[in-house]
């Protein structure tokens, strides 16, 4: 068994490995969703802790030593998801909303609107993917599974007011998976401190 040789690159890709690697076995238990959902949880919470862009910064010190890519996922923070290297193939299929009450959760949800309508920007997607594979809330749609629901709590001046949550078609956000890990592969270069 090798040693990683770091949470930020390293890691990712071998979850990302994994998933290509077993998807076939996957399906054919209909354990697909389930290898995705685990690698995912992996690949992007270890990943944005460490970094600290969406928080605090990470007692590993991951943020400076890979101070390049932290950067970079920082100045896109503001950036529309249609403008960024994540960009749905198909933003018409990702769905999102801001309902006030959880009220049972999706099914009661009535105001999915499409991202090809209103664009968002990359610090809230991954916020909210994030959050949701951390604490989970995530729900799924479909038998067979065809849709991930993400959901987090949603903050005016640290007061919660609702909830923010990311509707997904399950190949939409397999394809945004392969993209984080391709981004945190091309552009985290580590430098010595």
């Amino acid at each position: 068994m090798s040693a990683y040789r770091d949470f930020i690159t390293d890691f990712p890709d071998r979850c990302l490995d994994l998933l290509k690697s077993f998807e076939f076995e996957a399906r054919m238990r209909d354990r697909e969703v389930t290898l995705l959902l685990m690698t995912a949880a992996t690949a992007f919470v270890i990943t944005l802790e460490r970094l600290g862009v969406l928080g605090k910064k990470h007692s590993t010190g991951d943020n400076e030593k890979f101070k390049e890519v932290a950067s970079r996922l920082k100045n896109m923070a503001s950036v529309l998801l249609s403008k960024s290297i994540f960009a749905p193939e198909h933003p018409e299929n990702w769905l999102y909303g801001k309902p006030d009450q959880f009220n049972g959760g999706p099914d009661s949800w009535n105001d999915f609107k499409s991202f090809a309508d209103e664009d968002h920007c990359v610090s809230c997607i991954l916020s909210t993917i994030r959050n949701a594979l951390a604490h989970g809330n995530l729900y799924t749609e479909g038998n067979p599974i065809r849709s991930l629901v993400f959901w987090s709590e949603r903050y005016e001046d640290e007061l919660m007011v609702g909830y923010k949550f990311i509707k997904v078609p399950v190949e939409d956000f397999r394809s945004f998976l392969v993209s984080w890990v391709e981004f945190l592969r091309n552009n985290a270069k580590p430098i010595q401190i």
